[in-house]
């Protein structure tokens, strides 16, 4: 493979969207393979192919994704075109979180070369030629923890509130109530000191699922916004998020955040209620407040947009193993329906902002 290795030099013109610059401060090294018509970032690790089952067991993998665990693809191009480049390297190979769409081209791609590899078989037993035809390689799909997308049609958050649900406006008013006389405070990245590392840890420790430790360096680097909910002086819980556009429509991206358990102050909903209101004050499209949490982050009007997994591997039984193998490597999960609005919002922003 022809490789790259990704430097603080060229980091800044590729990849705007996906955050990569973030990953210098993670504990796994990668590569960036850069062509004329596709690029991707890949790293090796050991997998264990059961993470959202309950069995252990771990294979070495090419993991083509951002290192670190945010909710973005780590690719830009046709996934076909990447994987025709590598269908003479060995090991085992895992894009994560791919949008559906690439998915779906990437069925109709695959369908398409099959298709015209039985075309040409046909032609060459009917003129009795031996011309060779290569088949499509065996790619394996599942689904993986679905991104928790708000569209944001408000104007403000009290617009917002006004369009739930007394059940749902009921339960925020509780927890907003349950954080007065706590204030947040955007701080600089380079304010992030050990006490908020901490928060973070706190977090990392208690992940369902096997995540990489991030160094304190990466929160003080990152060009993303910090806030901090403190009590007086003490910091409770911080929040990292990052705006982009993407397609001219503005997003808002939950990366990371921090927090200490066991108080009264309903931290988690409080901090989803300060992301909601951030992204209104920014009237941004979309608030992206990635994996994971589908049922609280649910409840205040986000709604699932899937992520797939796409494996592939030159040897032939590990590729028909993995289409066995699927229903206990992909995340599914029940998609609850929260009805979290009196009707469906189709509120117009306001032009004059």
């Amino acid at each position: 493979m022809d490789k790259n290795t990704l430097t603080p030099s060229n980091i800044s013109r590729i990849w705007d969207n996906n955050f990569l610059e973030s990953s210098f401060f993670c504990d796994k090294a990668f590569t960036l393979v850069q062509k004329a018509d596709y690029e991707y970032c890949i790293y090796k690790t050991k997998l264990n192919i059961f993470s959202f089952g309950f069995l252990s067991f771990s294979l070495p993998f090419h993991i083509i994704a951002p290192p670190i665990s945010i909710e973005s693809q780590g690719f830009s191009g046709k996934i076909s075109t990447i994987i025709k480049s590598l269908e003479k390297e060995k090991g085992l190979y895992l894009f994560l979180n791919v949008p559906t769409l690439h998915v779906e081209n990437l069925k109709t791609e695959n369908l398409d070369r099959e298709r015209n590899a039985e075309i040409l078989a046909k032609k060459n037993h009917t003129h009795k030629t031996a011309t060779k035809t290569k088949k499509a390689p065996r790619i394996t799909i599942g689904q993986t923890l679905a991104s928790m997308v708000f569209k944001n049609t408000f104007t403000d958050f009290g617009q917002y509130m006004e369009a739930l649900k007394s059940s749902h406006r009921r339960r925020l008013l509780q927890a907003e109530k349950k954080a007065e006389g706590l204030t947040w405070q955007k701080i600089e990245p380079k304010q992030f000191d050990e006490d908020l590392y901490q928060l973070y840890l706190n977090v990392w420790k208690k992940t369902p699922y096997p995540l990489e430790k991030l160094e304190q360096k990466y929160f003080q680097t990152l060009n993303a916004d910090i806030y901090v909910l403190y009590k007086k002086n003490k910091p409770l819980c911080f929040i990292q998020i990052k705006k982009e556009y993407r397609h001219s429509e503005s997003h808002l991206f939950f990366l990371f955040g921090g927090m200490c358990y066991g108080t009264p102050h309903d931290i988690y909903l409080n901090i989803l209620i300060q992301i909601l209101k951030i992204g209104m004050e920014q009237n941004v499209d979309f608030i992206n407040f990635g994996q994971t949490s589908e049922y609280s982050k649910g409840f205040i009007g986000a709604l699932p947009e899937k992520r797939h997994m796409v494996f592939f591997s030159r040897n032939k039984f590990i590729s028909f193993l993995a289409t066995k193998l699927i229903p206990f490597l992909e995340y599914t999960y029940p998609i609850k329906s929260f009805h979290t609005f009196t009707e469906s919002p189709a509120i117009k922003k306001s032009t004059n902002q």
